[in-house]
């Protein structure tokens, strides 16, 4: 039941539900996982709720809560690392870029994929492996417009659209919108605007069909950003409100 709960927990945060609702489940179940001696459990419960809090805008410690003897999740990653937990570890990773992405810390959400890839490598169809790699070539577009000289951004973006292209072959519910995303964000790094601000609209109009509520304010995050670049201030607030 505890491992059950945990992993309805990770699909929860990860794919857009109440997080409110969310954070309330995570504290419930870190008081289960105590009282049953669940510590692996707990710990990815933690960083899960870490997550959930940081997004809502909590300052609750969700290490303090756990009874955990870890201080923060820095802590936790680092032992995750040594005893050889990838599972744990690649959580841990999906839900830091994750975060980043949406407070727009871009340039800590690039220091997170260079730490993964300096360890880890993407090794099956797991849900932190498929949203970790949509955020992780968003990331990679952005990054790529940034510094334009270093080349692997580009290459890293592009593997992201080739694993979405694949997916979205076998649940375009479930694929079709973050695909179109990823190929929004590249059109815009190659500078082709008007098939940039497509893709864009494609996207946002897939999320809400598809009751991706999240994804489709990142999407229009995204796009108030491209309009920015435009010059268009107009817009640029007019989605930038909408998100």
């Amino acid at each position: 039941a505890i491992f059950s709960s945990t992993w309805r927990g990770q699909f929860a945060v990860l794919t857009g539900e109440h997080l409110s609702q969310v954070e309330k489940e995570c504290d419930s179940l870190s008081k289960d996982m105590i009282r049953l001696k669940q510590t692996q459990s707990i710990l990815d419960n933690a960083s899960m709720h870490s997550m959930a809090l940081q997004l809502i805008g909590s300052s609750k410690d969700p290490f303090a809560l756990s009874g955990v003897s870890f201080k923060d999740e820095d802590e936790v990653l680092e032992f995750v690392e040594k005893s050889g937990n990838k599972a744990h570890a690649i959580s841990i990773y999906t839900y830091r870029v994750v975060t980043a992405c949406f407070f727009q810390r871009y340039e800590d959400a690039a220091e997170m994929i260079e730490k993964y890839h300096s360890k880890l490598t993407k090794e099956d169809f797991r849900i932190h492996t498929v949203i970790y790699t949509f955020y992780e070539g968003l990331i990679a577009f952005r990054t790529a417009r940034a510094q334009p000289d270093v080349e692997k951004w580009p290459k890293i973006g592009g593997r992201a659209i080739r694993s979405y292209q694949t997916w979205a072959k076998h649940s375009e519910w479930n694929f079709e919108n973050k695909l179109l995303l990823l190929e929004a964000e590249w059109l815009l790094t190659k500078g082709e605007y008007d098939s940039a601000e497509k893709k864009y609209v494609a996207s946002m109009e897939s999320a809400h069909r598809h009751k991706f509520v999240h994804e489709e304010g990142l999407a229009m995050a995204l796009m108030a950003h491209y309009f920015k670049s435009r010059g268009d201030a107009g817009k640029e607030k007019e989605y930038l409100d909408g998100a």
